[in-house]
Parts: C-alpha cells; sequence; structure tokens
C-alpha cells in the first residue's frame, strides 16, 4: 500500500487522507506511470517535512518580531530627536509607525496566523499578478518589512516566505499560464 502523501504533488492541496486529490484529481495509487513523478516529488516532501514545524514556529511569532521592531524604532527615533538628529528620529519614527501597523494590519492575520495554521495554499494562492507573473504577498510584505525594519524588522516574514516559496509542500508556479 502506498503512502498518502499530506499535499497534493500535482497542484498543493492538502490531502486529507484520502487517496484521491478532490481540486485536480490526482489518484496517488501508483502505477507504472506516475511512479517516477512520486519518488521525484517524495524527495521535495521530505524536506519540507523536516523544515514545516521550525516554518509554523518562526511564521507564527514573526508579528511579535515585527511589532518589537517598530517599539525599538520608536525607541531610536526619541533617542534620535533629542541629540539633535532630527531627520534621522523622523525617518526612525516613520519606520515604527509602518511596522507597527503592518504588524497588525497584515502579518497577525494575513501570516502569522495562517502559518500557525499550516495554511501553506492560503499564503502561496495571496499573490499579485502582474503581466503574467504571480508574486506572493508574504515576499512582497517580507522585503517592505525588511526595508522599514533595517534588515531585520521583516526577516522572520521573509525568511519563512523564502521556505515556503521555494522548499514548501509545493513547487511554486511563478507564471500564469
Amino acid at each position: 500500500m502506498a503512502k498518502i502523501p499530506k499535499f497534493c504533488p500535482e497542484c498543493g492541496t492538502e490531502m486529507g487522507g484520502k487517496p484521491v486529490c478532490e481540486k485536480c484529481g490526482f489518484d496517488t495509487k501508483i502505477t507504472e506511470e506516475n511512479k517516477s513523478v512520486k519518488t521525484s516529488s517524495s524527495d521535495s516532501s521530505s524536506t519540507w517535512e523536516s523544515l514545516e514545524p521550525f516554518v509554523t514556529v518562526l511564521g507564527k511569532y514573526a508579528w511579535i518580531f515585527v511589532l518589537v521592531s517598530g517599539v525599538v524604532h520608536i525607541i531610536l527615533g526619541i533617542v534620535y530627536i533629542t541629540t539633535l538628529r532630527i531627520g534621522s528620529g523622523i525617518w526612525a519614527l516613520i519606520n515604527a509607525g509602518v511596522l507597527i501597523a503592518l504588524s497588525i494590519i497584515w502579518v497577525k492575520p494575513k501570516f502569522s496566523e495562517l502559518c500557525g495554521n499550516k495554511e501553506w495554499e492560503k499564503l502561496l494562492t495571496d499573490v499579485v499578478v502582474i503581466d503574467k507573473i504571480q508574486i506572493p504577498w508574504m515576499l512582497i510584505m517580507g522585503v517592505l518589512l525588511e526595508i522599514f525594519g533595517y534588515g531585520w524588522g521583516g526577516l522572520f516574514v521573509l525568511v519563512c516566505a523564502l521556505f515556503i516559496i521555494f522548499l514548501g509542500p509545493r513547487k511554486y508556479e511563478w507564471k500564469i499560464q
């Protein structure tokens, strides 16, 4: 009896212990036609299975890290202003506002909760489409948080996004067909 994968090797949908994917109809019964496909997908699947607990925890608490980064920027802004580095202080306070707002408005509900619940497919399908290229929001937001967080504010989001996209439960398709 073949082991039923957690996610469909064809479309990435969670299988729920069923041998046939409800979304695309992929049948996990190993036949001569799909034996090579199963072997190649199980290699990436085993990598993801070892990374999944790490990404789950890191992503679940990413919003707290972004929030703390915002608080640190408030402190830096006040210090800069009191030491007469007004421009740097104002920029740090702007960064703080952006980081705190994004932490509460986007990171917690649309990233951390999904990571905590292991809803990888929702993260991979929440995309921005430019021409025929689809870019995941989590990658865009990770980059923005890195910019406003001076390279460490959005680190947890960006690391998780990269793991999910490149080593995740399914191969990410950048092009729309």
